[in-house]
């Protein structure tokens, strides 16, 4: 019978540990979901989170009550029957046999309580501890209610002595580092599939990435020239895919606004002649160089627009960014009728060819490197930009250099800036296509 009160001791410790743990482990906003879908359990829970003090002092107060019982219990019942084991079997340890048998007594209980009344509660509370708390916090809110003037008192002495210190308790908030580290964990883990970590990773990318990787720089804009002949500007309308077309006059230095090809397309159709200098244009609007995507975005969420220029100091055009680049960024590519070319494709033997306009992060994601040069001073956004830092100058076609286990060689250039690049890993062999 002794054995069984012991049993039943311990196993009500391992309730108030597995309660403290659970309840205060868990995520209040999953408790509120679990609460508004109609689960009791889990308001009472969430009502115990959001009040330490009361929860702490409830847990303890079973804790101490529970300890104080095991330790009398134990050197009442238990102790005396060792004692009679000592002096039966072992008559010349008589003088200490009260000694050791309090110690054997208190060495077991209290390895019995650590295992069975600590640990092994609080690793369970810490699997599932949302679940577990609705379950226990009902029965824990009963105790704390039948306790409520110890409780009470005891939450009082506590909240008086901290207010001697010069302590002052944070307000509970996740910071975007601690969901950045919850998403690397669940992509690991296998809590989150691959698609959605990556789309969440890349959301909280935008506030670290800057528009220059992901806008169609300047040599790469299509648009049409007030100054230029109406047959070079009806040329590019008819060859280049594009949903709208920057109104320049005389190049990027002057941009006059923009005209969306269904209105050109339409135009046209009517039987007019293409007089650009007659047509209306949309305002477009100018962004700096350094502005980070999710400024970007909320940019063209304020002035309801959906493409800006991109400048740098002085003033002068870089690039141009659109909605649908900031949505690639997050999603990846966006399928299209016109056939496009992937910015990376991987070879068989591991290496990759990439084009010089692929970011910086895709870069690194894709290779698995870590760190580029230089790359904190954000003087580059590209794989181009990366090869000319690496290499201190403008690279010719064929050459390499190798950096963090892997070798680069430029395979193309056009003009003065990266086309292609080769990536492979260092000390496999040069494929022969």
């Amino acid at each position: 019978m002794e054995f069984w009160i012991l049993l039943l001791l311990i196993l009500l410790s391992g309730f108030f540990a597995m309660s403290e743990m659970s309840i205060g482990a868990s995520r209040i906003a999953i408790l509120t979901q679990m609460a508004e879908a109609g689960n009791e359990g889990a308001r009472i829970a969430a009502a115990l989170r959001s009040q330490p003090s009361r929860l702490l002092a409830a847990t303890q107060t079973g804790l101490t009550a529970l300890a104080t019982l095991l330790g009398v219990f134990g050197e009442a019942m238990w102790v005396p029957r060792i004692e009679s084991f000592i002096e039966t079997d072992i008559a010349f340890l008589t003088f200490a046999k009260y000694p050791l048998a309090l110690l054997l007594v208190v060495g077991s209980i209290t390895f019995a309580t650590i295992v069975i009344g600590e640990i092994i509660p609080k690793r369970i509370a810490l699997a599932r501890p949302e679940a577990i708390a609705s379950l226990l916090a009902p029965a824990m809110a009963m105790f704390a209610k039948l306790n409520r003037p110890f409780i009470w008192a005891l939450s009082v002495a506590s909240e008086r002595l901290l207010a001697l210190f010069p302590f002052k308790e944070s307000a509970a908030h996740v910071a975007s580092d601690e969901i950045r580290a919850m998403i690397t964990a669940g992509r690991r883990d296998g809590g989150l599939d691959g698609t959605s970590g990556e789309l969440l990773g890349n959301v909280f990318r935008l506030d670290d990435r800057k528009v220059a990787s992901v806008m169609t720089p300047a040599n790469g804009i299509i648009f049409l020239d007030l100054q230029a002949p109406s047959e070079i500007n009806l040329e590019k309308i008819k060859t280049q895919s594009v949903s709208r077309f920057l109104v320049c006059k005389g190049g990027l230095s002057q941009v006059m606004g923009y005209i969306e090809s269904r209105e050109l397309l339409q135009h046209l159709l009517a039987g007019n002649q293409l007089d650009l200098g007659k047509l209306p244009t949309h305002a477009i609007q100018f962004i700096p160089n350094t502005q980070s995507l999710i400024g970007v975005l909320e940019f063209f969420r304020k002035q309801k627009t959906h493409l800006a220029i991109v400048v740098n100091e002085f003033g002068q055009t870089e690039g141009l960014v659109t909605l649908s680049d900031l949505l690639s960024s997050v999603v990846g590519d966006v399928p299209s009728s016109v056939d496009e070319l992937p910015l990376a494709v991987q070879r068989e033997d591991g290496s990759w060819l990439l084009d010089g306009l692929l970011p910086l992060d895709e870069m690194k994601d894709k290779l698995g490197i870590t760190s580029l040069p230089e790359e904190d001073l954000g003087n580059y956004h590209t794989v181009g930009g990366f090869v000319i830092t690496a290499v201190g100058r403008i690279p010719k076609k064929a050459e390499t250099f190798d950096w963090h286990g892997w070798r680069f060689e430029v395979v193309d250039m056009d003009k003065n800036r990266v086309d292609e690049v080769f990536a492979r890993p260092i000390g496999t062999a040069i494929p022969n296509d």
